[in-house]
């Protein structure tokens, strides 16, 4: 199934912003979870991601977006 990548966006940030940690940054929430929505193709992409590449809750999108909606 394709999902449209900026909808998948969408729902994740609307899902993560009902999730709220004390002392805790919402983008790190966001880039904790991330790997959850994600299946098939976008989940072995996101395997895939070196564990030292330096991860912003922006530059992943970003990086998601190129990837899947280029």
């Amino acid at each position: 199934d394709y999902e449209d990548p900026y909808a998948h966006l969408t729902t994740f940030v609307h899902i993560c912003n009902t999730v709220k940690i004390h002392q805790v940054d919402d983008d790190f929430i966001c880039i904790s979870l991330f790997s959850f929505s994600l299946a098939d193709k976008a989940e072995h992409w996101y395997q895939a991601i070196p564990p030292s590449f330096p991860l912003t809750w922006d530059g992943l999108c970003d990086k998601f977006l190129n990837r899947f909606f280029p």
